[in-house]
């Protein structure tokens, strides 16, 4: 028994020791840098080391220069965003590295890209890394290097003549099933598996809706009018909505639970934008959009912020998160979404920019697109 009660106590102690280590294992860590004269602001995003989850932070610069604090407990996937002012002028483009405890040091001076030039330890560690990796890729830009590659390039188009050459033979696994799914749905317009099949094909990226529009207004009554038949035929209907249609009216609840319809605001430029707080790809995209936002929301340009969430709290922090002072709606049905339906959105981010008389004028204008669309109509 005694020797039993030694292990014991002596296992309690090894555990606590194990939890005080663990305890002190965050680390704390600084950025600071230099950026230009025009960036006010500094946004600062990363993916927590231990849990994955996005931390975001922010500061104010000061005479060209910034600094963030905080503590992590290993190298962390991080964003830096350089925010400019009221007129949506920016500095530097976003910029993405592994944030390490101790000093980070950024230069963002030097053009649109920003660097990471100096720092502690484990910060010059990762910038050799950087270095040692740009070294290594010299030999890609090699004479010989490049004749081998032109070699393989002309093989590859050989190559490619010949696979298309045999798929016009024969034909592929997709093709060869979506021709027995056409079929089927010609000789079985009762069947229910005939909107299956319907539903599969219009799911696809970019389906020829022409095709099978003819197949489903053959199905029977009973079958178009079941709530699958009628979804399939809100994704024809939303075939008609891209560059040079008209975009189609909704209402919905913006975040005060009040009603907004789209056409109460026609006679703006609008960008219809469609997104989610669990899209980053969508919240990567967003500074972009406030940027654009900001330098002309007041030359007759508003957003609608169509969110693709289930959950209220989520979506409305992503708006206080990310600053997204326009307008706002959702009916919290995820993919569901019924104005989403409507414009058969397959992914997000996506959005749609229209005209005063309700024209969609561009599709999926992102990042510089976006600012050279709106300039282009605004300015």
């Amino acid at each position: 028994m005694k020797f039993t009660k030694i292990i014991t106590l002596g296992g309690l102690g090894l555990f606590g020791l194990l939890q005080g280590a663990i305890a002190q294992t965050a680390r704390p860590f600084t950025i600071d840098g230099k950026v230009p004269s025009t960036t006010k602001t500094i946004k600062l995003m990363y993916y927590d080391f231990d849990t994955d989850e996005m931390v975001e932070d922010s500061t104010a610069v000061r005479n060209g220069a910034f600094a963030l604090k905080g503590n992590i407990t290993g190298a962390s996937y991080a964003g830096l965003y350089f925010l400019g002012d009221s007129a949506g002028t920016n500095g530097a483009d976003e910029f993405w590295f592994y944030l390490n405890p101790g000093r980070n040091t950024i230069d963002a001076t030097q053009g649109k890209k920003a660097m990471l030039v100096a720092g502690d330890a484990p910060a010059q560690k990762y910038i050799d890394f950087k270095k040692d990796i740009e070294e290594r890729k010299s030999v890609l830009k090699t004479p010989e290097y490049e004749a081998e590659v032109k070699k393989i390039e002309e093989l590859r188009e050989q190559l490619l003549a010949l696979e298309e050459g045999l798929k016009e033979q024969y034909g592929t696994n997709e093709s060869i099933y979506e021709d027995a799914e056409y079929e089927f749905i010609q000789n079985n317009p009762d069947n229910t598996l005939s909107l299956q099949f319907l539903k599969g094909y219009l799911d696809k990226e970019r389906p020829d809706y022409a095709k099978w529009k003819a197949l489903y207004e053959a199905l029977s009554a009973d079958i178009r009018n079941t709530p699958k038949g009628l979804e399939i035929a809100k994704l024809i209907e939303s075939e008609a909505v891209k560059e040079g249609g008209i975009a189609p009216d909704f209402t919905q609840e913006d975040v005060d639970g009040k009603p907004f319809q789209f056409s109460s605001i026609k006679g703006k430029y609008v960008l219809i934008d469609f997104w989610a707080s669990w899209c980053v790809p969508c919240r990567k995209e967003n500074p972009n959009v406030v940027k654009a936002y900001q330098k002309y929301k007041d030359k007759n340009f508003e957003i609608v912020g169509i969110s693709l969430d289930t959950q209220r709290e989520s979506w409305i922090k992503a708006i206080a998160d990310d600053k997204l002072e326009w307008i706002n709606v959702s009916d919290l049905k995820g993919w569901k979404n019924e104005v989403s339906m409507d414009y058969g959105i397959k992914a997000v981010p996506s959005n749609f920019l229209v005209d005063p008389e309700g024209k969609i004028i561009g599709v999926n204008l992102r990042g510089e697109d976006l600012e050279n669309k709106l300039a282009e109509i605004l300015e």
